[in-house]
């Protein structure tokens, strides 16, 4: 026969002990508090930090319309170079992904 052990925690605010499932959205019996708000809100970062890195950020070079003629050709070639560059890169990614399946 199995027997149902249940937990307790003592509230981080109000100092009495809940019963706790240990799941990060427990809350208090007694004043309703999130018994574990550490643990969600590390949760929370790690959510947010793995969508930044999701998201990948590529600076190209900006050219201002106060640059003089010569300085814009500059840059619109290096602009050229970063764009190919990329395009290439993501192509062999994307080339590779497809092999791997």
């Amino acid at each position: 026969m199995a027997s149902t052990f249940k937990s307790s925690k003592k509230c981080p605010h109000c100092g009495e002990w809940s019963e706790w499932n240990q799941h990060p959205t427990d809350t208090c019996q007694f004043c309703g508090a999130l018994l574990d708000d550490r643990t969600l809100l590390r949760e929370a970062a790690r959510e947010a930090e793995s969508k930044n890195k999701k998201q990948l950020e590529i600076d190209i070079i900006e050219v201002y319309p106060t640059d003089s003629f010569f300085v814009k050709i500059g840059k619109r070639i290096i602009q050229a170079i970063q764009i190919s560059f990329i395009a290439i890169v993501s192509f062999i990614i994307w080339f590779l992904t497809m092999l791997a399946g």
